[in-house]
């Protein structure tokens, strides 16, 4: 395997059959997501997303990102509505803004958690607090069921 980092990205990549793969900007990050997916990069073909990511290096932006891919292709299929895919957007807006988006979702912890359901309550009626809070717990346990991460993290007891 020699990864090398491609300097207009700024991402650790490999080169197999032709065809460039850019993987991470973190190396370590980078060299697992290799492993994980060697197989498939051994024969020039992107790897199946929960293949990178179910080994615990997701971010929350690599979560948030095919939350909404599967919300939209949802919305294409006859599946939801608008209304809810935009919904799905928003929360997916505010786990991005109050969570650091590069951060690996298996370090959140119950203190992160805390912190953002206070700024939350802040920020929002109680009502719309509930529901989002609702909402974000269910991108996460979606995450899960899809193997992108391996746990649901630990939200603490603010969430229950």
């Amino acid at each position: 395997m020699s990864l090398w980092k491609h300097k207009a990205t700024g991402k650790w990549c490999v080169q197999h059959k032709g065809r460039r793969f850019y993987l991470h900007e973190d190396k370590a990050i980078a060299e697992a997501m290799y492993e994980a997916g060697r197989r498939w990069y051994e024969q020039g073909v992107k790897p199946p997303e929960n293949q990178l990511l179910h080994r615990g290096q997701a971010t929350v932006r690599d979560i948030l990102n095919a939350f909404v891919r599967h919300q939209q292709a949802r919305l294409e299929a006859g599946e939801i509505a608008h209304k809810t895919r935009d919904g799905a957007t928003r929360t997916c807006d505010l786990i991005a803004r109050y969570l650091n988006r590069e951060r690996r979702v298996m370090d959140l912890g119950p203190v992160d958690f805390t912190a953002f359901r206070e700024q939350l309550g802040k920020d929002y009626s109680a009502t719309t607090t509930a529901n989002e809070l609702v909402r974000i717990k269910g991108v996460f346990k979606w995450a899960w069921q899809m193997e992108l991460i391996p746990a649901m993290p630990n939200m603490g007891p603010a969430w229950k």
